[in-house]
């Protein structure tokens, strides 16, 4: 039977009367429930004793099948139990909540008046009974699985895990039940942690959440899902028999819903908020008000544990990738690894307590980087996308919770602000005592102090020598990625690199790393998907506010020119060895450093976000790429890369067409299908882009210099060779002449479109100051192009 889960949405308060007739029906339906539970229970507990007594009054023995049989069936009640327990739950929360106007109309109005004794009376008698109806259900989880013997017969074998299945069963059904009644322990409590009357409430803490916690990761740690492969002999012991019953991802699963429905309990909403779009100070307002008790739970080791186990569930490298040969393989759930995910998401923006992330860094940045790097590198199914895209997530949060400046963070709820004031008050009252003791304790506060200091520069300096690496090959496979929301977590991951942990990384790691992050952020840039192109302007945005004018300016003259000459010089290798992926993702990048040196490309609407690539307004380091070096370096690329596929190559004619008007010529013709020896279709227009956004980074008049220097090149170098009449390596200068006769091409079709996008009266001055440079260089050029070198080479490379 299928609940209604819409009476568990909302924020529904009781008033005094509802409570009063919530407390009736818990005395007359739940009470039933609980006590024949509490029963069961206790025949499990003296069940248990006889057989502790037994093995220690003679040798271990197995259990018989008739013993095994008996446990199964209290199970199995007890899993109906449950059920029924769940349901009258949800009828009673129906009753009260959903009907209560009915209710309502049947009651005096002097019962609606009430009185401070009655209230605290039905207040205090529905928490305890709901405290009563919690104990049989987290004693249920507690329960320790045991593991089957090896020695075992193979039909008590197989008993022994129908009982271990039937066990999970109840542990599933016993979370569902936890979630109901927590809820309706909220509609008692506010979700500020306090009565309705104002009073503070610390009791949901000790007894309901801590031990809900508490008791959801042991029964985590008792499944079979989260302790596979644990030792070698116990791998080798499962047979067939095993593998085909439930080994606990359902239970996990409704365990990890409930630990969630504990740590969004101070804000329901935020379950559907999406994490990557919120900045820093909006996922500080995320904080439960139970952050504090629950961060110092067993000293932090509560946390701890949580995490430990959510990172059992995820999976590793190694087992990804023989997923695909191994049916049996316990970790390949991708609703459990969500779920996982989700729990740890929760965990690390429910509880920012920096000192506490801080000691779960290395091992919950390990656990989380395998799990990443395993399904962005091996792993082929379609959920892949979704558990990589949340495991970058979380692993963002991950540092920024534990790398963030806690000198600029503020306290956003009002337990955290109690505690500040109880820390200050404290202070004040050590301070009274050590002019008292003539400042002995001052000395033991500045050793702590410096202890301390000297801890974090311990704890910046691992950081800086273990992350950036792992964090580099990361971006580096996200870049190539091709599903939208792992491209869009990665960038959430660069703006916590760039932006929000900015302060943490040494000089030499922001250079790297820092270089690698804006990188990852500009081959975004010029994404069709017009939600990540303007997130990556955003995280850009960001990070030069963070520099500052000046320095970004400084960063752009000193890097941006030396890199962009590096990534062209790579395009012809990268070509010829046929890596197409990459030779895009380099394109992606050079046009992402020319689109940031334009000074109009600050602001970009919505609307403008199709024309991005037009590259409007002055480049910054047009002069510099522009130069002989950078122009020679630019020019020899790109002539490579768009050498012409001669096999491919076919005489067609050319025809003229006329404008409507009469006075403007075009030529129909297959230029746009013109195929290339080391591109594809993709990389063709992807290439094509990029020369088109060097001619408007040139500028006009440069770019009239650069395209006269081509030809004059190509003339000296024909003039040459018909000189000597030598001609090894014939046909590959002629492929370098025509890559350059391309280049050429698109340099002008890139200066044409200039300005084609901006304002009417500029783009009409614009026009013809640049119709006058090309007349100029049409005068140039043509006479070399018809004089006898050029016009006369062969149109066959037999002829040659």
């Amino acid at each position: 039977m299928k609940c209604n889960d819409n009476v568990m949405e909302g924020d529904h308060h009781w008033n005094y009367q509802q409570q009063a007739l919530a407390s009736i029906l818990f005395d007359k339906n739940i009470d039933p429930i609980v006590r024949r539970l509490i029963i069961l229970d206790d025949l499990r507990r003296q069940t248990q004793q006889q057989r502790n007594d037994n093995y220690v009054a003679a040798a271990p023995r197995i259990s018989s099948s008739s013993e095994l049989g008996l446990e199964l069936e209290r199970r199995n009640q007890v899993k109906h139990l449950l059920h029924t327990l769940r349901i009258a739950l949800y009828d009673i929360i129906e009753t009260v909540t959903v009907k209560y106007d009915e209710i309502n109309n049947n009651s005096s109005q002097n019962d609606e008046v009430g009185n401070d004794d009655a209230k605290n009376y039905w207040q205090s008698r529905v928490q305890n009974q709901i405290n009563g109806i919690a104990v049989p259900l987290f004693s249920l989880l507690r329960q320790h699985q045991p593991r089957q013997l090896h020695n075992s017969n193979n039909d008590d074998g197989r008993l022994h895990y129908i009982l271990q299945s039937a066990a999970y069963s109840c542990m599933e059904e016993a979370a569902f039940v936890v979630i109901v009644v927590w809820k309706c322990r909220q509609n008692i409590v506010n979700i500020s942690g306090k009565c309705k009357d104002g009073e503070s409430n610390d009791n949901d803490i000790n007894s309901l959440v801590l031990p809900g916690l508490v008791s959801c990761t042991m029964a985590l740690s008792s499944l079979d899902i989260a302790n596979n492969g644990d030792s070698i002999g116990d791998q080798n012991t499962i047979n067939s028999d095993e593998t085909a019953l439930d080994r606990g991802e359902e239970c996990a699963v409704a365990l990890l819903r409930c630990i969630q429905a504990f740590l969004t309990s101070s804000s329901p909403s935020n379950t559907f908020l999406d994490l990557a779009s919120l900045s820093y100070d909006q996922l500080q307002h995320l904080a439960s008000p139970m952050a504090t008790e629950i961060g110092d739970a067993m000293g932090g080791a509560l946390v701890a544990r949580l995490v430990q186990t959510c990172l059992a569930l995820l999976p590793k490298e190694s087992e990804t990738k023989e997923a695909s040969n191994n049916n049996n393989t316990n970790k390949n759930n991708p609703t459990l690894q969500l779920e996982a995910l989700k729990t740890l998401q929760l965990l690390m923006t429910s509880i920012p307590i920096d000192t506490l992330w801080k000691a779960i860094l290395p091992g919950c940045f390990a656990g989380l980087y395998r799990c990443a790097l395993s399904k962005l590198r091996y792993s082929s199914s379609a959920s892949t996308h979704k558990v990589a895209s949340e495991a970058i997530l979380a692993l963002s949060l991950l540092l920024v919770q534990s790398m963030k400046n806690t000198n600029t963070i503020g306290r956003s709820n009002e337990s955290n602000n109690h505690s500040v004031t109880e820390t200050l008050f404290a202070a004040i009252q050590k301070s009274k005592l050590a002019v008292e003791t003539q400042d002995l304790t001052g000395a033991v506060s500045d050793q702590s102090s410096v202890q301390s200091s000297k801890q974090d520069l311990a704890f910046d300096n691992e950081v800086n020598a273990r992350l950036p690496g792992p964090l580099s090959i990361l971006l580096s496979l996200v870049s190539t990625n091709r599903s939208h929301l792992v491209r869009q977590r990665g960038l959430f991951l660069c703006r916590i690199i760039l932006v929000d942990t900015r302060s943490t990384w040494t000089e030499s790691t922001s250079i790297t790393l820092g270089k690698k992050a804006i990188e990852y952020c500009l081959t975004v840039l010029t994404d069709e998907n017009d939600k990540l192109s303007n997130h990556s302007m955003q995280v850009l945005s960001e990070y030069k506010s963070q520099l500052g004018a000046i320095e970004w300016k400084r960063r752009l003259s000193q890097n941006t020119v030396p890199t962009i000459l590096e990534l062209v010089e790579m395009l012809p290798i990268l070509a010829k060895s046929g890596r197409d992926v990459e030779v895009r993702n380099y394109l992606r990048i050079i046009d992402g450093y020319l689109l940031i040196s334009f000074r109009g490309e600050k602001n970009l609407g919505a609307n403008q976000t199709k024309h991005r690539s037009l590259g409007k307004g002055k480049s910054d380091i047009g002069a510099a790429l522009s130069c002989v070096e950078g122009a020679k370096v630019v020019k020899e690329a790109f002539s490579v890369i768009f050498a012409p596929d001669t096999e491919s190559m076919t005489c067609r004619p050319v025809i003229e067409a006329f404008s409507a008007h009469g006075n403007e010529v075009g030529i129909i013709g297959d230029h746009s299908r013109l195929r290339f020896l080391y591109l594809q279709d993709e990389t063709i227009n992807a290439a094509r882009q990029t020369a088109r956004l060097f001619a408007r980074t040139f500028g006009t008049k440069r770019c009239a210099f650069i395209i006269d220097a081509c030809i004059a090149d190509m003339f000296e170098s024909c003039s040459r060779r018909r000189q000597l009449c030598h001609t090894p390596g014939g046909i590959s200068a002629q492929l370098t002449w025509s890559g350059s006769c391309v280049y050429c091409t698109e340099l002008l079709e890139g200066l044409m479109k200039m300005d084609e996008y901006g304002d009417k009266d500029r783009a009409t001055k614009n026009a013809k100051r640049t119709a006058h440079v090309l007349s100029s260089l049409a005068a140039s050029v043509f006479p070399i192009i018809v004089s006898d070198p050029l016009w006369t080479l062969p149109t066959t490379l037999d002829g040659y």
